[in-house]
């Protein structure tokens, strides 16, 4: 008997489909398959429903289709400081390892674009806090002698924040040209992988809903206006109502983050759910496959069990997520249990 939930093998595509996602898959693949256009996608569905899961087999679906994807993992990569740093080196990275021979030298021209870009952009705030931070160090001792040089080290960090801003303006239309070029060699990046055919590349960024709230609305924004460009299709994965709840904690509870979040987005869709009654819905088909996976001995009782679940997890309208934890404690009970309770 088995105490925790095993994972769910993802191969080959949605050879393992148990929730009958697989149609939703092949629409969802003929959308990327048959567009070039600078697309961010929303997948929406709430904690526990096997968002991660689906879009790991779509994967699978894409490869059998010779269509280039890439996974990035959001929650993995959130105690990095800047997203743009962290979604340009899951890109380089892929390209690196599925590029035409005869197309390294974009690579370098890529990557080289993406670091002029990411100096430019790095944070007011930081530049200033690093250009401060070299008027010297302070000891404990020296605490009172700066009440006397007060008024000099306020001047002194005021021209710095002056130089810096002088600095912004000066470069500002170098900076623009750094974009523009950064995004068109992003554009030109899928048609120099390996057997592209023409096809989009697909960038998948999953667990969105799981990070720090300023991380996960960094990337939504550095998505939309650094990366999205024609050929590059995002899969944002998210339970959109936690999402909204970041970008109320980033920007205020005055602003409406339903309406914000839609700038970056420009198709929604829902992970499907089915819960028809008469042919067997997500809840009594993942009930059995728990019961399997489980190896729990019902002695006989099995059926019993499977539609007692299945209609305690209608009517709590439980996430799969939670369905799993009902059969950890299930399994306890069984496993701590007399062989002829």
């Amino acid at each position: 008997m088995r105490i925790v939930t095993p994972p769910l093998t993802v191969e080959d595509g949605f050879a393992n489909d148990i929730l009958g996602r697989e149609f939703f898959g092949d629409r969802l693949l003929d959308l990327v398959s048959n567009t070039n256009d600078a697309l961010v996608i929303s997948l929406n569905g709430k904690w526990g429903e096997g968002k991660s899961t689906f879009v790991k087999m779509w994967q699978g679906l894409l490869s059998q289709s010779k269509i280039h994807s890439i996974y990035f993992d959001a929650f993995a990569n959130d105690y990095v400081d800047d997203a743009f740093i962290s979604i340009v080196s899951a890109i380089t990275s892929y390209a690196d390892d599925h590029i035409e021979k005869s197309n390294k030298e974009k690579i370098a021209e890529f990557k080289n674009k993406a670091k002029d870009v990411g100096v430019k952009f790095l944070s007011l705030a930081a530049k200033v806090g690093v250009k401060a931070a070299t008027l010297g160090a302070i000891k404990d001792s020296d605490i009172e002698g700066l009440k006397d040089i007060k008024g000099d080290l306020s001047k002194a960090v005021s021209d710095i924040v002056g130089n810096v801003f002088e600095e912004r303006i000066t470069s500002h239309k170098k900076d623009i040209e750094q974009v523009e070029d950064f995004r068109k060699l992003l554009s030109e990046m899928p048609s120099k992988l390996e057997g592209n055919n023409e096809k989009s590349l697909v960038i998948i960024i999953d667990e969105l809903d799981r990070c720090k709230p300023t991380f996960a609305v960094e990337v939504i924004e550095k998505v939309k206006h650094l990366f999205s460009v024609e050929n590059i299709i995002f899969v944002l994965v998210m339970n959109k109502e936690q999402l909204e709840e970041s970008i109320k904690s980033v920007y205020g509870n005055n602003i409406d983050s339903h309406t914000y979040l839609q700038k970056f987005i420009t198709l929604e869709t829902n992970i499907p759910k089915n819960r028809d009654k008469i042919r067997g819905n997500d809840f009594s088909k993942y009930t059995k496959r728990l019961i399997k996976a489980h190896e729990i001995e019902t002695s006989g009782d099995e059926t019993n069990l499977e539609e007692g679940i299945t209609v305690l997890a209608e009517h709590f309208d439980l996430s799969l997520r939670q369905l799993e934890k009902v059969f950890t404690n299930i399994a306890l009970f069984y496993a701590s249990s007399a062989k002829n309770l």
